[in-house]
């Protein structure tokens, strides 16, 4: 992925999934290499099969209601990213997603202070311009 080929990195992550299916780093790395080629539908299938067989990862659940927000089903992104809060209310990808969840209902001020908080708790994420 450092290197920008999806594809290949795609293809990697498959092959890894098929030794240790149950790892949830695996499966977010797959995912967020099927959303950088815009691949949603396969990213969206790739998370439905992670999640009969993983538990229920912060991490999972934050990256399953950004595959929501991208279809277009921003009131399931909210329940779940606030199903991810519960859970870990330090993850500072799900205060992304709730930042930006915020700011699609114009409440730019409590959007801004999600972002803040995030980026205090991780401010070299660099995996933020994958939303864009």
């Amino acid at each position: 992925m450092l290197a920008a080929d999806y594809t290949k990195a795609v293809m990697l992550y498959h092959g890894a999934l098929a030794k240790s299916p149950e790892d949830a780093d695996l499966m977010i790395g797959l995912v967020h290499s099927l959303l950088r080629q815009h691949k949603l539908l396969e990213a969206a299938d790739a998370l439905q099969a992670s999640s009969k067989s993983a538990t229920e990862l912060s991490a999972l659940m934050t990256l399953r209601g950004e595959v929501e927000l991208r279809q277009g089903t921003p009131w399931n992104a909210v329940k779940t990213a606030l199903a991810s809060n519960t859970l870990d209310p330090c993850n500072p990808r799900t205060l992304l997603l709730l930042s930006r969840l915020e700011a699609l209902n114009s409440q730019y001020a409590t959007a801004r202070k999600l972002l803040m908080k995030a980026h205090q708790i991780d401010s070299e994420d660099t995996r933020s311009e994958e939303r864009r």
